[in-house]
């Protein structure tokens, strides 16, 4: 079904051969066209989006075909279908009843529990450079055991297998909808909406500049970076209370506790050193200038003595 209604999509779009398609999105002709015939459907959305999307605007430039296009969001159901992967809204709404009713539970025991748990849940949540909410794996604080096991027990979240280690499991969100369904947890991710958006930025920042060979031009200055780090740190919960403060740097507040690690760590480290060249060079400038401006006056009244 995915395939047929694919196949369709690229008649719609004027018919561009694969290898144009494979392209105009990055990926290679053979993976084009395994997806228009159904053969090896990527892991996640994500991966074939790109495609849909470029095949997409094609097709709606053509006012005549617009009615019969099939839309982003009705390809991502479409792709869940497919992939075996689609919750029912029912499973949804009683996992969204259940976690509530957790939360209120929480929230009268142990409330710090329950503000722990938000910040675990705004952890599994990024927002993407078109403004959409997406889902992201978070590296967990051995502490969070505990409540991700219960979210985990109630559908909220789940385990998936650690590609880089067989003895590790991943945490994530078990729909990006739970969002919808439960009312508290979409509150707390339309407050955190802001600060969701600047960590998203620097990891995706920090991936486009590892990729293009780590320009220097393409780092945070100072005031970006002092902007982040309170992003960061309004995403984090308190880490010096924890006994995990760790080492600080030169903008902002945020340590290296709560610097997303890889990539956004080594981003983070060359943006704190460039920005601080930038400053001492700055400050040697303008102790250059104060001490010109010093003997310019220290002249002025010297000749103006000799002259009097």
């Amino acid at each position: 079904m995915f395939a047929s209604a694919l196949r369709r999509l690229f008649t719609l779009a004027g018919s561009p051969t694969v290898r144009a398609v494979a392209d105009a999105v990055g990926v290679s002709a053979a993976t084009v066209s395994n997806w228009r015939t159904g053969r090896h459907l990527p892991a996640e959305f994500e991966t074939v989006e790109p495609m849909l999307v470029w095949l997409t605007a094609r097709a709606t430039s053509n006012r005549h075909v617009v009615a019969e296009v099939v839309t982003v969001s009705q390809w991502q159901q479409l792709f869940s279908t497919a992939t075996g992967r689609d919750p029912a809204l029912p499973v949804l709404t009683q996992i969204a009843t259940a976690a509530e009713q957790w939360a209120l539970d929480t929230d009268t025991s142990e409330p710090v529990q329950l503000d722990a748990a938000r910040f675990l849940l705004l952890s599994c949540v990024a927002v993407s450079s078109t403004g959409v909410l997406t889902l992201r794996v978070p590296e967990l604080p051995a502490a969070a055991g505990r409540i991700v096991a219960e979210l985990v027990e109630i559908g909220v979240l789940s385990l998936t297998p650690d590609p880089g280690d067989e003895n590790q499991d991943l945490v994530r969100l078990t729909d990006l909808r739970v969002i919808e369904t439960w009312s508290r947890l979409s509150t707390w991710v339309e407050q955190a909406r802001p600060v969701l958006i600047s960590r998203s930025a620097l990891e995706q920042d920090a991936q486009r500049w590892a990729t293009a060979g780590r320009p220097r031009a393409w780092l945070y200055d100072h005031v970006r970076l002092t902007l982040t780090a309170d992003a960061l740190i309004a995403l984090s919960p308190d880490l010096g209370a924890a006994g995990t403060q760790s080492a600080a740097f030169w903008f902002g507040a945020a340590t290296t506790a709560h610097i997303p690690p890889g990539t956004v760590t080594e981003f983070w480290a060359a943006s704190q050193a460039a920005s601080l060249r930038t400053l001492r060079v700055h400050q040697m400038i303008a102790a250059v200038l104060i001490a010109l401006i010093a003997m310019t006056l220290g002249l002025g009244l010297a000749l103006g003595a000799v002259t009097a």
